[in-house]
């Protein structure tokens, strides 16, 4: 969604979108996102996020569309609905809406841990984007959340994503797991005396899929069913939900990506820049103006402050191809990359001062930026082009070894040249 395929578009995270309250700019964002996916053969898009976010503490709160749960429902339906419009090289894309429920109300904003949600609340607040996709843009895909709600891990909840999600929402698609969910059910919720039960259990509950690889899906539980222990009905409805989805998406006439000219034209159409650009741009929030805005032409200092000044990686957010690129050089197999793991040497490790995180501001991740986007500016030498006759200062602190340095570079007036 945010340009996770190399030269796809990317856009805005999504509480940045959410700041625009524009629901047909967010429809139009998903038409360009599940042409330009579907035409790279991918027909599941996880996407969008429903979370309503109320706890800053918690670490995916730039995920959300905000706070508000009509906000939510407004931008989450008009998404779902541009991802499922329209047919692209006969296939048809379907949205993976989540994460299922009251995922950000877990408790002290740590991730994937105990949500105690009252049903009014959690009704009413946290489920009514995942209602509003359903009823107003006929969602087909749904990921249920890390979270154990009211004491059930939600990915294994008969009550959540049978009697809730199905018999009293309406919702008819697949439920997909999230990354690993179904291993953790039995690994960190301690569900199940093995992966195989915690599996049956999920399956059961309503979980048509296991991502990424089969955890609790596995061989053991095939052998359940062909013994006899588990009843084959509960797997024939996981299977023929999923063979609905594939008839729907066109997978079985048309399995296949497109190659060469025909990708090229449907991936890069300049029009999808100018769509990113006016999201950026809908994404600002001016809080407070004393006469500075707009800056003159020329005569004034500007200073541009932090790291967005010298680093224009740092406008790519997570889930993008850059982010997944960054991931090769991290410490361990993540996208942040964290010190004291067994296989980096600790004393090789350069940290973020005051944090055991590891650093990405090093020429390595540098060199990313220049293969991917060499066009791309950071905020420095944008404000150089757009204001040549102004002096300009850039300030950014950055850690090198064990040396913290600031730099501050300027640029003085061309006529002094």
């Amino acid at each position: 969604m945010r340009g996770l395929i190399q030269d796809s578009t990317s856009f805005p995270s999504g509480i940045g979108r959410g700041a625009s309250f524009d629901p047909k700019l967010e429809e139009q964002i998903a038409e360009i996102v599940s042409r330009q996916e579907t035409a790279c053969g991918i027909t599941h898009i996880l996407a969008p996020v429903l979370d309503v976010a109320r706890d800053p503490r918690m670490g995916r709160f730039g995920e959300s569309y905000g706070e508000d749960a009509s906000l939510v429902s407004a931008m989450g339906a008009a998404y779902t609905k541009g991802i499922q419009k329209n047919t692209v090289a006969s296939r048809k894309a379907e949205s993976v809406a989540k994460h299922f429920v009251a995922f950000h109300n877990s408790q002290g904003g740590i991730h994937g841990t105990h949500s105690e949600t009252p049903t009014r609340l959690l009704e009413e607040v946290f489920a009514k984007p995942f209602q509003a996709a359903i009823t107003e843009s006929d969602l087909k895909g749904i990921m249920p959340c890390y979270c154990s709600v009211n004491g059930e891990d939600v990915s294994a909840s008969h009550n959540m994503l049978t009697k809730l999600l199905r018999e009293k929402m309406g919702f008819d698609g697949m439920c997909i797991s999230d990354y690993g969910a179904v291993g953790n059910a039995h690994s960190v919720h301690h569900i199940g005396e093995t992966f195989e039960e915690a599996g049956a259990m999920c399956l059961h509950a309503g979980m048509d899929i296991e991502m990424p690889s089969c955890t609790g899906y596995n061989e053991k539980l095939k052998e359940m069913f062909s013994s006899g222990k588990l009843d084959i009905h509960i797997l024939d409805t996981a299977v023929l939900r999923v063979l609905e989805g594939k008839f729907r998406m066109g997978l079985f006439e048309n399995p296949y990506a497109l190659e060469g000219k025909e990708l090229h034209a449907l991936v890069m159409q300049e029009a999808d820049r100018n769509t990113s650009l006016r999201s950026a741009r809908e994404s600002m929030v001016l809080l407070k103006n004393d006469g500075v805005l707009p800056i003159a032409a020329k005569g004034k200092k500007i200073a541009v402050i932090g790291p967005h000044a010298g680093y224009a990686r740092k406008m790519f957010g997570g889930y993008t191809h850059m982010c997944m690129m960054e991931s090769t050089y991290a410490i361990a197999n993540s996208i942040a990359g964290v010190s004291g793991v067994v296989q980096a040497d600790a004393d090789e490790i350069i940290t973020v001062p005051g944090t055991n995180i590891q650093s990405d501001e090093t020429e390595q991740f540098d060199q990313i930026l220049k293969r991917q986007k060499p066009q791309c500016r950071n905020l420095y030498e944008e404000f150089q082009i757009r204001f040549p006759e102004s002096e300009i200062y850039m300030h950014m602190a950055i850690r090198l070894q064990e040396t913290t340095k600031v730099i501050l570079k300027k640029r003085c007036r061309q006529q002094s040249r």
